[in-house]
């Protein structure tokens, strides 16, 4: 089944609430659309943990999500597999 993605523009403005907490993301979830309904979200993204885990690099739209959460962000993990090989990185960050 195809998606027709102009069908998705703005679902972001339609979700309400708090998002906080630990927001985990796994490999189909670790999409473009995905990021970017979050990233619309209007009342704001308030994350303290990020853990991201995919097979295909989205470090772009992980900064911009982390960049979204930097006034409550303690904690980002980030695991990327490609060719059968792992690359993690897990930040704990520390406030001034």
């Amino acid at each position: 089944m195809s998606v027709n993605r102009s069908e998705l523009l703005g679902i972001g403005k339609t979700l309400r609430g708090r998002f906080g907490g630990t927001l985990l993301l796994r490999d189909k979830c670790v999409d473009k659309d995905v990021m970017n309904m979050l990233l619309g979200t209007p009342t704001g993204l308030r994350f303290t943990e990020v853990d991201i885990d995919c097979k295909t690099e989205r470090l772009l739209s992980t900064v911009r999500l982390v960049e979204a959460c930097a006034k409550t962000l303690v904690k980002l993990s980030y695991m990327v597999t490609s060719h059968g090989k792992s690359h993690f990185i897990s930040v704990q960050l520390v406030s001034n």
